[in-house]
């Protein structure tokens, strides 16, 4: 049996989970980490020559057609952008229809225009698009996502730090019937019992460095969201998950991988702790033999670091911290040794996961991020992909205006994703200018935002959030100014590990 490179505890290498059940509720995926040899800029990547390229190839495109693929994607990005309620109510075919028609003056037929969105092909396309743009939207000069991956690189190697999540969207019931898209709540309608619920899931994988999002699994919503961390598309990373994902597999199956997580902890877990120190890094001879949740005194142990027996060949770290503020214990998983990271320090990076519910806060108030009013599987799924173009088409404008603006000092102001969705609003113009490749009227377009960049920008924090620990960009500074003081002192924990042949 094989073991992982990691020092410190004795884990085997395990096999991928079971392909088949995930099979049976992946609906779509796409991958914005990925890396493609194509030269794209904001002159090509929405262009039509490229899309028309990738339209043939796949099939979609056999003959010239009245609805260009260019412009209906377009289309759908910008009406995706202008719907900033994300009311499924008022996010329509219908409303698609009026939003092509007046972008291009094209009289079509709403049963045509219908045709040609239900297209598998065209969701490839889409999909394909999106993937080009994001490699263009990527911010390699996020201060604050940074100077937290400076803290891992430094400690552990990890070249990215990625934090997964989900969010459902529900769906007609119609829908139901019409391809795996099973919600969790069976039948919702007292009333009429013979009612099922549809719905789907996002599993969506955030960057805080790149400030973006890095994939996304969409499954019907009782997929396990276990299997949609997708660790093959990255190398060496820390992830960052809430307590949905704790799974004895899936942390044997992300060290075989080289990643380091940071998993928010069960309280009622039976693991068994080895070794116990205080924040000091004092032993607590009084934990060992102990579950994580005895002794719970806030007072006289507000911080525990332990080494923990998870099963028979794995020892893992578990920290926990007594949270004053709703007198509760929060606990986190790790394989980040203790020689590496302090356990105050692994806590509050856990805290930096708000960025990606700030990421789907935006999809949903300012990008339309809802269901549109089909039962058809491509069709929903090509407003959802349309919803996240439209976040990037914001994200690659106000990356542009950043290029064109500084402060006094030079020094780049970062940019609130909710404000930013929210401000930037019909992409519409940029978008046409984009399909044709005209360069001046793609940078004049763009030069119309630039009144705006100073209400996108990030103001001074509330009390509040400085409170719950909710401004990240506060949070990073002090988890680096607290690593590099630290990290000097640290005291790995005393356990015996026996290797197994």
């Amino acid at each position: 049996m094989g073991y992982s490179k990691f020092p410190w505890y004795n884990i085997p290498n395990q096999t991928k989970p079971n392909k088949g059940k995930l099979a049976m509720s992946l609906l779509s995926q796409i991958n914005l980490y990925i890396q493609r040899a194509e030269l794209l800029n904001i002159l090509t990547v929405f262009s039509k020559e490229l899309i028309n390229n990738f339209a043939r190839k796949n099939g979609t495109l056999k003959r010239q057609r009245k609805v260009a693929i260019a412009e209906l994607l377009s289309a759908l990005l910008t009406y995706a952008s202008t719907n900033q309620n994300s009311n499924n109510i008022t996010f329509t075919l219908n409303g698609f229809h009026k939003c092509y028609s007046n972008m291009f003056g094209i009289d079509i037929s709403s049963k045509a225009l219908h045709n040609r969105l239900r297209s598998e092909g065209l969701l490839e396309v889409m999909k394909n698009t999106i993937e080009n743009l994001s490699m263009l939207v990527k911010d390699d000069t996020n201060e604050t996502g940074l100077k937290l991956l400076e803290v891992y690189r430094q400690s552990v190697g990890v070249n990215d730090i990625i934090m997964v999540d989900g969010s459902e969207i529900s769906l007609r019931y119609s829908a139901y019937d019409n391809f795996n898209c099973k919600a969790k709540t069976r039948n919702p309608d007292k009333t009429n019992p013979d009612k099922k619920s549809a719905a789907i899931k996002l599993h969506t994988g955030f960057s805080i460095v790149n400030n973006m999002p890095t994939h996304i699994d969409i499954t019907e919503a009782v997929a396990n969201e276990r299997e949609h961390l997708s660790p093959d598309i990255y190398e060496q990373v820390l992830y960052l998950c809430d307590r949905g994902y704790v799974s004895e597999a899936l942390y044997l199956l992300l060290i075989s991988k080289g990643h380091y997580f940071i998993f928010r902890g069960k309280e009622n877990c039976a693991y068994k702790i080895i070794h116990a120190m205080d924040g000091n890094g004092a032993t607590l001879h009084e934990f060992e033999g102990c579950k994580p949740c005895q002794h719970l005194n806030g007072s006289k142990y507000p911080l525990v670091d332990m080494a923990v027996q998870v099963n028979d060949d794995t020892v893992l770290r578990m920290i926990r911290i007594y949270n004053p503020v709703d007198d509760k214990f929060n606990y986190f998983i790790t394989n980040i040794d203790a020689s590496r990271v302090a356990a105050s320090v692994i806590a509050d990076t856990y805290r930096t996961r708000w960025s990606c519910e700030i990421m789907f806060k935006a999809l949903k108030s300012s990008n339309s991020l809802c269901s549109i009013n089909s039962s058809i599987k491509e069709i929903i799924l090509l407003f959802i992909y349309a919803s996240i173009g439209s976040y990037l088409i914001k994200k690659l404008i106000a990356k542009q205006l950043q290029k064109k603006k500084r402060d006094d000092q030079r020094k780049k102001r970062e940019i609130s994703l909710l404000k930013m969705a929210s401000s930037i609003r019909d992409i519409g113009p940029l978008l046409k200018a984009m399909v044709k490749g005209a360069k001046s009227t793609i940078y004049n377009e763009i030069s119309k935002f630039e009144g705006l960049l100073d209400s996108m920008m990030r103001t001074k924090p509330s009390q509040r959030d400085i409170d719950l620990k909710k401004d990240v960009s506060l949070l990073v500074d002090k988890i680096y100014n607290t690593h590099h003081m630290t990290k000097d002192f640290l005291i790995p924990h005393k356990i015996d590990v026996t290797i197994k042949a």
